[in-house]
């Protein structure tokens, strides 16, 4: 397994595990932070994030590296605004598109797409007069771009579907009268899209884990909630090999003693089936402040839920019943 995110002593942090998460090696880069990471086609890393430089506002920061985690090159992308890259993908043309947030007191969607050795080939903004923040990226399957997250200028979670230029052909909102935010998005095998945030119009607690499923056209199919009382929001999403989903995050997150922001609970995972309704879940954690950031499936049907615990990475294998075996 690969990990990325940002190391306490400084720095853009990548960790490269044994099939076992034994730790092989580990590389920082710069002074910067990793929010995306993806395994490229020539075996190689690319990781995005931001970076402040030298008296500037944050930049889109990108890292491409080798195999072993040699750095290659890395870019800054941005203007006088504050950038933040959230989600990063190869294209179907080799290069890789990143997608975030760009502005000053009111943020919109940023795309960027850049090539191979990451020229910048174009960028786009889309938003509206409140903050829009982009926060996961797929290409689609007609060459496009769709990009889900939080929008305060036009209510809960925002889907912007793109043509291969970045062009909006289309965006569609869902939520409820209360805050309704999407982090994570695939494209689903039958075409359409699901979408997994948090629901405070929709769930039974401060917040609980939301998974939205629409069509191929943004059009809603269905949407299911699940949590319990305290504060559960989910982070990522993947679709399972047998048509459900898989969504993992934090349960019960607790909030700083002195700005009540939320630091963590437990891992949560959530197991649905192609409808939405729940299979089972699992917490880890116990007594620690955890919070899973990234779940995969893996080759032998379990998952691998990544995040961080009491300021250390931790890394979760599981059977397909979220159970650790040992």
């Amino acid at each position: 397994f690969a990990l990325a995110g940002v190391s306490t002593s400084g720095g853009v942090w990548l960790v490269k595990t044994d099939a076992d998460g034994n730790m092989q090696w580990n590389k920082t880069y710069g002074g910067g932070t990793a929010h995306s990471l993806i395994q490229t086609s020539d075996g190689g890393y690319a990781l995005a994030g931001e970076i402040i430089p030298s008296g500037a506002a944050q930049d889109f920061y990108v890292v491409k590296t080798d195999a072993d985690g040699n750095m290659q090159w890395s870019r800054t992308y941005g203007g006088e605004h504050t950038d933040v890259a959230h989600s990063l993908i190869e294209t179907s043309d080799g290069g890789f598109a990143i997608a975030g947030h760009t502005g000053w007191l009111f943020q919109d969607f940023l795309l960027i797409k850049i090539d191979a050795d990451g020229n910048m080939q174009w960028s786009r903004t889309y938003g509206g007069e409140d903050s829009d923040i982009a926060y996961s990226l797929v290409e689609t399957s007609d060459g496009g771009y769709a990009l889900a997250g939080e929008s305060s200028s036009f209510g809960g979670l925002w889907l912007v579907k793109t043509d291969a230029d970045g062009n909006m052909m289309w965006n569609r909102t869902y939520g409820g009268a209360n805050i309704d935010i999407a982090r994570s998005l695939v494209e689903t095998s039958d075409g359409g899209y699901a979408i997994a945030g948090r629901t405070l119009s929709f769930g039974a607690g401060s917040n609980d884990f939301w998974l939205v499923k629409t069509d191929s056209s943004g059009k809603m199919e269905w949407s299911q909630s699940y949590g319990g009382e305290g504060d559960d929001r989910a982070e990522s999403l993947v679709e399972s090999t047998d048509g459900g989903f898989i969504l993992a995050g934090v349960k019960d997150a607790v909030r700083h003693q002195w700005d009540g922001h939320p630091i963590g609970g437990n891992f949560l995972l959530v197991k649905t089936d192609a409808s939405g309704k729940m299979e089972w879940n699992r917490t880890y954690g116990g007594d620690s402040v955890a919070w899973a950031k990234s779940v995969v499936q893996t080759s032998d049907g379990g998952y691998t839920i990544a995040g961080e615990n009491s300021g250390d990475f931790w890394l979760i294998k599981t059977d397909e019943y979220g159970i650790v075996p040992e």
